[in-house]
């Protein structure tokens, strides 16, 4: 959700603290872009399925916490492997304090065979978050001879950064820039950020952590994907603000996170 009360604010600041963002929520010119269609309600698995699931959701959540390739493929199918060791690769650099998966919901199999599950992907990320931010996911898996094995595991509503590419990582002093662009960019954009945290503080006080996270997909789909809307739906800003996911409402507990459009200058 995008609380608006706290954008304009934010937008504000950070346009005045060095150009990095024009920040609002317009109005959306197009109608928003729908996730997955719903799976049809399928038998609830036994008890000894569901536990190998989180089992394979837990070894998998510490796999992407320590960056280890061999370990989150090691419960894939073999025709998944190719598509997760590309996830491997888009999420090594990425600085992520907690992983972890919660499950909602179970069913199947279905005439496919596959177990299909819906999650959320909590995670914190290193310097920024105090509370997880949450990405719902939905997950299949399939059955082998050697039990059940993941067959994919895609977005369910809006896509995170590392799901449509290789991301890039720029730290600076009071900001994080996560992106699919050039190494010299992000760096850049860090310097901007630092330079707005202090107009931020100035209006704020202590009324926010003083942290910033601003991510930069490469293209215009990407930007619609991240946000779950139809391609073109935010014409005329350079970047939105958002809230985490599954953090507290208060922004004095988690950081500011800003999407940045590709088309800004």
């Amino acid at each position: 959700m995008l609380p608006a009360g706290r954008l304009s604010r934010r937008g504000a600041l950070l346009l005045a603290a060095g150009g990095l963002v024009q920040l609002s929520v317009p109005r959306a010119t197009g109608a928003p872009r729908t996730g997955p269609a719903a799976v049809p309600p399928q038998a609830v698995p036994a008890n000894g399925v569901r536990s190998r699931i989180e089992g394979l959701l837990a070894d998998r959540a510490r796999a992407v916490l320590r960056r280890d390739g061999a370990a989150l493929l090691a419960g894939v199918a073999d025709s998944a492997r190719p598509a997760q060791q590309q996830t491997a690769a888009w999420t090594a650099r990425v600085p992520f304090a907690a992983v972890e998966y919660r499950i909602s919901a179970v069913t199947g199999p279905g005439p496919d065979g596959l177990l299909t599950v819906t999650a959320g992907f909590a995670h914190r990320l290193r310097g920024i978050d105090e509370h997880p931010a949450v990405l719902p996911r939905r997950l299949t898996f399939t059955s082998t001879p050697g039990g059940w094995l993941l067959a994919s595991d895609e977005p369910d509503g809006s896509a995170a950064l590392w799901d449509l590419g290789d991301v890039r990582v720029a730290q600076g002093r009071s900001s994080l820039v996560l992106g699919l662009g050039e190494q010299a960019e992000l760096d850049g954009l860090a310097a901007v950020a630092d330079r707005a945290a202090p107009a931020v503080s100035a209006l704020w006080g202590d009324g926010w952590p003083g942290r910033l996270l601003l991510q930069t997909p490469a293209t215009e789909p990407q930007f619609a994907r991240m946000l779950d809307v139809a391609a073109g739906s935010y014409q005329g800003i350079a970047a939105v603000t958002v809230a985490a996911g599954g953090a507290p409402r208060s922004p004095r507990r988690t950081g500011c996170w800003s999407i940045r459009r590709p088309s800004a200058g």
